[in-house]
């Protein structure tokens, strides 16, 4: 599926645990950073679009199915998409309107991009990381490819 990810979706961005604030134990701006002058989004997975009838359980799923290396200590933020925009446009200086499309991968169906970041865009980046809403421990587990 490509297109936009609905407002009422809810996303998961994983932060390593150099990402994390140390006294909270939630995700900094520094993990909603662009790598890369090149980076056309930032990666973050759809919740909805997982198996389970709540965020809990399709954090369960994530965890397990990560395409990515994780750390025991590293944190699944969760934002809700409507939110995130919202907040964003209205707490920005040049009113970024950020967007959620569905970005998938070689079998992995609910890798997703917010897309209007730029490079080094730390403002922008503290204010998604204002947006999480719950954080989740991820598992330990080498990079593996696909969902």
């Amino acid at each position: 599926m490509t297109g936009p990810v609905s407002d009422d979706e809810d996303i998961a961005r994983y932060a390593s645990p150099s990402k994390i604030n140390k006294k909270t134990g939630r995700p900094i701006g520094k993990a909603f950073l662009l790598r890369s002058e090149q980076e056309e989004y930032l990666s973050v997975y759809c919740l909805n679009m997982l198996p389970g009838d709540d965020i809990p359980s399709r954090v369960k799923h994530l965890k397990k199915h990560i395409p990515l290396e994780t750390k025991a200590t590293g944190k699944l933020g969760i934002i809700n998409v409507g939110v995130m925009r919202k907040y964003v446009e209205s707490e920005s200086q040049d009113g970024r309107k950020l967007s959620v499309t569905h970005e998938p991968e070689t079998g992995c169906e609910y890798h997703c991009g917010i897309k209007g970041l730029k490079y080094k865009d730390e403002l922008i980046a503290e204010l998604i990381a204002e947006c999480v809403t719950e954080c989740y421990t991820a598992l330990a587990k080498p990079r593996i490819s696909g969902c």
